[in-house]
């Protein structure tokens, strides 16, 4: 048959068998896979796997990094700190219950089976202990399916494609270690710890050439407004990172999965990726299921015989007992102890690679006759009951939505702002009543006075945080030997005109240092600092001062805010977006002081997922009106919950109607620098200003 005909039959018997499916509730995946044994060698012969599957293999190889790249937007680590004890938990207990129950099933019934394998030395404990690897690993295809087909979200959901990623990395490692004991109980000549340091190397460098490639797509993709720019790019170096993997001898679906959590991790995330593969997924799915369902033979259940119905059947129960005992010890409540073992039933892709890996070994050929029928049955039945049972288990808890529709969003894109040069602050009148000074307590608020344009913006803002914890101002000039005098006492003129405006006393320092930062955590120590307020940038270029302010929160025991002057400083319209209620309560402080005076209005914006629904949404609302209550604000405070696909776009857009944006920054330097910072990002894009903050407070 001619390869674009073949395409076309392929496509419409998947579309029309999905859809007879659903008339008997039964799961669109499914429902490609009888479709594809319809048109196999097992059914009218149309689809020959040995000619014109070979050429649609790369449709197999497309699907499997789309497959592994969705499971690694999963991987949130955020997201897994929540329920780590969980998924830990869950997959420890049906990794090692199924390893063990298919195990020792399949050594007992191979005990009593003639097929030839009990003649080898080891035969049946080597084929026994392939046998429970292979077995820990799930498909991650028809569970995402399903999941994607209910558009489900919720604990169960999430939890199943983290135990699933789990399974698949465990099942990788198990089954290199179980080749290489086979191998010696079979006699060949493979010492156990090389091997073993083999494997290890292999996962960890197919991990890092995934981080590496998800780092490079969301540097890429960040840039771009284009859907289709972003989906071109993104599939082209998928497929490029997935080929280095299989050329390389390393996995695929581990660098995928990698990919995928290194870019929902960036502190950015900017996931509109992963949107954008949404309308490319659905035919690139049915020709992947549906050439899976050409390559299933019925002929293997008879080859088999009674040995594969017991590999399914120990597999099936060591993933339900496992689950429902590690989801036990997490204190899950009974739903969801029962749902997770079921739906961890379905098994494809990675079983049969496994399955090649094997019969690509010499040493092996004797088990690979034994051990290629029982898995191959063991894969026709968890593919053609797994996801039947999955789409059960998450409508029984209730996580099926299948009314929501993907929220869209219009992004607003200004210029750049120039971080390095142009920089001018100018103020708005002080038009609230004057600052009445109190008794200051020991301590103070240190400000970085080192240019003329900034000085006044940053010595009005350190006098509001002064004023509301009662401390000292002080204004420093850090001399390295190379600043001018007469400079200096115009800085000094502008903090104290500033000052005098708004009614709170300042003091101005001069302090002799080798370096700016050295200079600024003396004097901070000395002057007893509560917060020490920085203009950015500090020295000649952003990089330079992003250096020294790295430089002072490492050795600081005060909080450094750092504000970003663009245009004229407004106060008026605040804007707070964040990612967490910690990440809120750090800025407590900074948000009453900006409230206390004045008349401000203040909008809190917490950024969820693109997937939270209106529940959740409500949810996060009514929390952050509670907070604001907690927080005594005196100004008035709008909270909203938003959804989004890119945070850095959703606050630009939001950035039109606010004048000032208060954004925490982080103090950790390395993880801003693997993770990114969202605040910094925001800075570079957004031409407003800001008001960032770091250290503790």
């Amino acid at each position: 048959m001619d390869t674009t005909l073949a395409l076309a039959v392929i496509l419409s018997s998947g579309f029309f068998a999905a859809r007879l499916g659903r008339l008997i509730k039964l799961p669109a995946v499914t429902g490609y896979i009888a479709a594809g044994i319809t048109l196999g060698p097992m059914g009218l012969g149309l689809i020959d796997h040995q000619g014109l599957g070979v050429r649609l293999e790369h449709f197999n190889q497309l699907a499997l990094m789309l497959i592994a790249f969705g499971i690694g937007e999963h991987l949130e680590i955020k997201r897994l700190r929540s329920r780590a004890r969980l998924v830990l938990t869950v997959a420890a207990g049906e990794i090692i219950a199924t390893a063990t129950a298919v195990g020792f099933g399949t050594f007992a019934a191979l005990q009593f089976s003639a097929n030839g394998v009990g003649d080898i030395p080891g035969g049946i404990t080597a084929t026994a202990l392939l046998l429970a690897a292979i077995a820990v690993a799930t498909a991650p295809a028809a569970t995402m399916h399903v999941i994607a087909e209910l558009k489900a979200g919720g604990r169960l959901s999430a939890t199943i494609l983290q135990v699933v990623a789990m399974d698949n990395v465990c099942a990788l490692i198990l089954f290199g270690f179980s080749q290489a004991a086979a191998g010696q109980l079979s006699g060949a000549n493979m010492p156990l710890l090389p091997v073993i340091a083999v494997i290890i190397s292999r996962v960890v460098l197919a991990l890092l050439l995934g981080g590496v490639t998800g780092l490079i797509i969301d540097a890429l993709v960040h840039g771009l407004k284009r859907r289709g720019d972003m989906l071109t790019i993104g599939i082209a170096l998928l497929l490029l990172s997935g080929e280095t993997a299989r050329f390389t001898g390393l996995s695929p679906l581990l660098c995928g999965m990698a990919a995928g959590c290194a870019i929902v991790n960036r502190d950015r995330r900017d996931v509109r990726l992963f949107r954008s593969l949404n309308a490319f997924e659905p035919p690139i799915y049915v020709l992947f299921f549906t050439l899976a369902g050409c390559h299933l033979n019925l002929e293997s259940l008879k080859i088999a015989g009674w040995l594969g119905i017991v590999y399914f059947i120990t597999r099936v129960a060591g993933k339900g007992c496992g689950a429902f005992i590690g989801a036990a010890i997490a204190g899950e409540k009974t739903r969801l102890r029962q749902s997770l073992g079921i739906s961890l039933i379905p098994q494809a892709g990675l079983a049969i690679g496994l399955l090649v890996l094997i019969e690509s070994d010499p040493s092996l050929d004797a088990v690979a006759r034994i051990i290629t029928p029982i898995v191959l049955s063991g894969v026709l039945l968890a593919e053609l009951f797994g996801p039947t049972c999955t789409r059960m288990a998450i409508r029984r808890s209730g996580e099926a939505d299948t009314g929501d529709e993907e929220k869209k969003k219009a992004s607003i894109i200004h210029s750049n702002c120039d971080l390095e040069n142009g920089i001018s602050c100018a103020l708005v009148p002080w038009r609230w009543p004057r600052l009445s000074p109190v008794n200051p307590v020991k301590g103070s608020v240190l400000v970085g006075a080192s240019h003329t344009a900034t000085i006044a913006g940053l010595t009005r803002m350190a006098a509001l945080f002064a004023h509301h914890r009662r401390l000292r101002l002080t204004c420093a000039h850090i001399h390295t030997g190379g600043t001018e005098n007469n400079n200096t006492e115009t800085i000094f003129n502008l903090a104290e005109n500033a000052a005098a405006e708004i009614n709170y006393p300042v003091e101005t320092i001069t302090w002799p240092a080798a370096a700016v930062a050295e200079g600024l955590i003396a004097c901070a120590r000395e002057k007893k600092s509560r917060m020490l307020v920085l203009g950015c940038p500090l020295e000649g270029t952003a990089s330079g001062f992003q250096k020294v302010v790295d430089q002072v929160a490492a050795k600081a025991d005060f909080r450094i805010v750092v504000i970003r002057f663009s245009g004229t400083l407004h106060t008026e319209k605040i804007l707070v977006p964040v990612t967490g209620m910690e990440e809120l309560e750090d800025l407590r402080e900074i948000i009453a002081a900006l409230a206390a005076v004045g008349d401000h209005r203040i909008s809190i914006v917490r950024l969820l997922r693109s997937d939270a629904g209106d529940r959740i949404i409500k949810k996060i609302e009514a929390k952050l009106e509670l907070w604001t209550r907690d927080a005594d604000l005196t100004s008035p405070v709008r909270c909203r919950a938003l959804a989004t696909d890119a945070r850095v776009e959703a606050i630009d857009e939001m950035a039109v109607d606010h004048d000032f944006i208060v954004m925490n920054a982080g103090s950790n330097s390395l993880k801003r620098y693997v993770f990114g910072s969202l605040a910094s990002d925001v800075a570079r894009r957004c031409h407003k200003p800001m008001l960032l903050i770091y250290g503790d407070f």
